[in-house]
């Protein structure tokens, strides 16, 4: 049993990393939204939020979808290892010790 959630966090950490550009540029895009900023990858507007110019971070954190290419590789195997490690519980859930 101890494999299953070996397996099941190596999974959810290879998820996160996967998906970690998409979410970033995701809540980017949100803040931008939110308080009516224009947000392009070509370059940085100016955008105030709470008082502070966030136009490079919220830059930054767009154009880092482009590392998708790097990381998404990541997301079918640990979608995998979640399978497996589902499997494994499954099948051991009814055995003492699990």
């Amino acid at each position: 049993m101890k494999t299953a959630k070996t397996m099941f966090w190596l999974g959810l950490v290879m998820l996160l990393i996967g998906f970690g550009p998409l979410i970033s540029g995701m809540i980017a895009m949100q803040l931008a939204s939110a308080n009516g900023c224009e947000l392009n990858e070509a370059y940085a507007n100016t955008c105030m939020i709470l008082g502070a110019d966030w136009s490079e971070t919220l830059y930054t954190m767009t154009v880092g979808i482009w590392f998708m290419f790097f990381t998404f590789w990541l997301i079918p195997i640990g979608a995998i290892l979640w399978i497996v490690a589902l499997v494994s519980w499954l099948k051991n859930r009814g055995q003492p010790g699990a």
